[in-house]
């Protein structure tokens, strides 16, 4: 049973939001092209990033959690990965969005983001020997920055909401990081990362994770139509 674990993560995030897209209340199935858009041209890049990545050994897969299919350096849990997580996620911002009234507006926070911005690029450039520090900070640090200043997108309205995503995180990527297991799903080579960790999960870990859910979040909105984004 233990090949199955990864699958079961993957499985376990999605299940529930799944079922819940089809409630009257939600009607979350009536926006799945758009996240299908969105989640597809955000893959893309990640997974040739964690191709390379583990490929050159800056994380990769326990055998004893996965079932053995690979596409690639990757198993079939990891690309499911990318698919279960970012639903999810977006399912939860898009349920936030409709139930809750009022979000603070960007404006009041714009040095905030700003600092915030230019942080995680500073930090990027600081540990560029870093793989994993570097890459992942330098990229979330200049899509805050595009975002910031080409575009309407609400980040602080997200960030709230990735707030509330911190606690199911804690808990998939705990798990997949080696908490309560004898051995990590997932392993990082702490050459390749600061070697910070909340409980076993890298800090980067953070960033990543804040990333992914951006993107899919900040194309999903670009592809909803106006029919559909009032629902």
């Amino acid at each position: 049973m233990k090949h199955f674990l990864y699958l079961a993560v993957d499985l376990g995030a999605l299940l529930i939001p799944f079922l819940f897209s089809f409630h009257p209340r939600i009607l979350f199935y009536r926006h799945w092209r758009a996240f299908i858009i969105a989640n597809a041209l955000t893959a893309v890049p990640f997974l040739l990033a964690d191709h390379y990545f583990t490929q050159i050994g800056v994380w990769g897969f326990n055998p004893d959690y996965v079932m053995g299919y690979y596409w690639g350096a990757l198993p079939l849990e990891e690309w499911l990965f990318f698919f279960c997580i970012p639903y999810a996620s977006v399912f939860t911002f898009h349920c936030l969005t409709l139930f809750i009234a009022s979000f603070p507006k960007d404006e009041s926070y714009r040095k905030l983001l700003l600092f915030l911005s230019l942080g995680l690029s500073l930090t990027g450039f600081w540990f560029h020997e870093l793989w994993y520090t570097a890459s992942t900070s330098i990229a979330c640090g200049f899509v805050l920055l595009f975002l910031l200043m080409f575009t309407k997108f609400r980040l602080v309205r997200f960030l709230l909401i990735y707030m509330v995503l911190l606690l199911p995180f804690f808990v998939c990527n705990g798990i997949l990081t080696g908490t309560g297991l004898s051995a990590p799903v997932v392993w990082y080579n702490n050459v390749e990362n600061l070697h910070w960790r909340v409980l076993t999960i890298p800090v980067e870990d953070f960033v990543y994770g804040f990333l992914l859910l951006l993107l899919n979040v900040f194309i999903y909105e670009r592809c909803l139509t106006p029919s559909t984004s009032k629902q």
